[in-house]
């Protein structure tokens, strides 16, 4: 299964961090963050762990996925991508 997070802030690292030391992780997860950095740092740390290059391809390339960004900013992400 491929899992998605969109924000890879506190708690979207958490959760991806317990996931990926599970006896039972998923094949891979793929993260997008505003933040490059954060996303090198996590990915780093794991193998299964790949980088998208913005939300709308994460979320083609998903099975299920995580919203973790501020509520305010949550419209602004899940817009999908025009164009």
């Amino acid at each position: 299964m491929i899992l998605g997070f969109i924000g890879v802030g506190s708690i979207g690292e958490a959760m991806i961090t317990g996931l990926c030391r599970c006896p039972h992780a998923p094949e891979k997860i793929v993260i997008y963050d505003v933040d490059e950095d954060k996303c090198r740092s996590v990915s780093k740390r794991f193998a299964q762990v790949e980088i998208a290059p913005d939300n709308q391809t994460l979320r083609d390339r998903v099975v299920g996925g995580f919203l973790c960004v501020l509520p305010q900013r949550a419209p602004q992400v899940v817009r999908p991508r025009t164009g």
